[in-house]
Order: C-alpha cells, then structure tokens, then sequence
C-alpha cells in the first residue's frame, strides 16, 4: 500500500528526471546554436573579364562569421588549372573575408573561356567545417565567340 510519504519521493523522483532531461536538450540546442551562429556565407556576386584571360570577381561575405583559407581556382573536367589570384595588386593562395565584406579579387589565367571551365570556391567557418561551390564561369561571363556574335 502506498504511504503520502512514498508517492511525494516518487513524484519528486519523476520531476528531477524531466528537468534533467529537459536541461539536456537545452544544452543540446545551445550548442548547435552556437555551433552555427558564426556561419560564413560567401557569394559570388559578379564576375567580369577586365582583359584578356583577366577576370575580376567580387566576393562577398553575406555570413554571420568569418571566411577563413578562401581558395579560388578555376577547374576543367574536375582538375585545377594554373591560374594566378590577387587582391590588391598582391598575389595569394588563400584569404580571408571577413563578415559583410566585399572583396574584389582579379584571377589570370592563360587558357581560353569554354563551357567546362567551372570556379570553385572553397572555404572554412572557424569551427573548421568545409565548404565548397563550383560555378560555371559561362554563366557570368559569355564566351570569347559569343561576344563577336553581339
């Protein structure tokens, strides 16, 4: 039979259990949303041949977070070619862009425009998560052929 006494320590018993279990869950959420509070969001948002084998890209940080180890390259059927990047008139392997940053950056390359050549994009969020884009250059910038045609 049970006693007041019995059914009050098992209440309290259940009770401690569903506050743990909900502080569980909200430590879960908290970190996740830590976790992605300082996403970086970097777009593309234009793309202009400045001269021959010249382009000048202007990269934006639209994120919460920073752009960290940016690399720019063009590809040709999955493989990098040779391409120098700049900013500033200084040369650089990888960069960084800061949150609501725009940076314009001038890519050469001696190959010619075609339809397979694809920009890639590839950055980190300072939580050390990779991301990574490839982009049709042709849809920013027509094609050498196609400029004479207009």
């Amino acid at each position: 039979m049970w006693h007041t006494l019995d059914m009050i320590e098992c209440a309290t018993i259940v009770s401690s259990l569903g506050t743990l279990a909900m502080a569980i869950c909200s430590l879960y959420q908290l970190r996740r949303s830590q976790r992605d509070s300082f996403l970086p969001i970097l777009s593309l948002d234009d793309v202009e041949r400045a001269s021959s084998g010249v382009y000048r890209l202007q990269v934006r940080n639209y994120g919460t977070g920073p752009a960290l180890n940016v690399r720019i390259q063009i590809h040709i059927h999955e493989k990098p070619l040779q391409a120098v990047t700049s900013f500033q008139g200084h040369r650089f392997h990888v960069c960084h862009v800061a949150t609501n940053e725009v940076k314009e950056i001038l890519l050469s390359t001696t190959t010619p425009l075609s339809n397979e050549m694809k920009l890639n994009i590839d950055y980190e969020c300072i939580r050390h998560r990779h991301f990574a884009s490839d982009i049709p250059l042709h849809d920013f910038v027509p094609l050498e052929n196609e400029e004479s045609i207009h």
